[in-house]
């Protein structure tokens, strides 16, 4: 950033996850942080309070295995040292698979 360039601070979208309609216990989510600001932001992702990942970055993709019940609560947040840090977060459903007399449900 040159010292002529204007500083702008930072804006951190909801987090996209996938899949979409359902994350089921015991298997994977890609989590997608996006977020805007100058200079470039640094982006943490927080799953449900816990730090999970931290990069200067505006498109932070971050794979979690092992998804647990727990993990319901995602929150992008971004700084650059301009303005407020943001932050967005979204409430996940955590499906459980079952298995009984034949049937696989959800």
């Amino acid at each position: 950033m040159a010292w002529t360039d204007p500083a702008y601070e930072p804006v951190v979208e909801v987090p996209t996850i996938h899949p979409m309609n359902i994350v089921l216990e015991g298997g994977s989510m890609t989590v997608i942080c996006v977020a805007m600001g100058t200079p470039m932001p640094t982006v943490s992702l927080y799953v449900s309070g816990n730090l999970i990942r931290q990069e200067k970055t505006r498109h932070m993709v971050a794979v979690l295995p092992n998804v647990t019940r727990s993990m319901n609560h995602i929150t992008c947040y971004a700084s650059n040292g301009y303005g407020q840090p943001s932050e967005a977060s979204k409430r996940i459903i955590i499906g459980r698979m079952y298995f009984g007399k034949g049937k696989i449900g959800f």
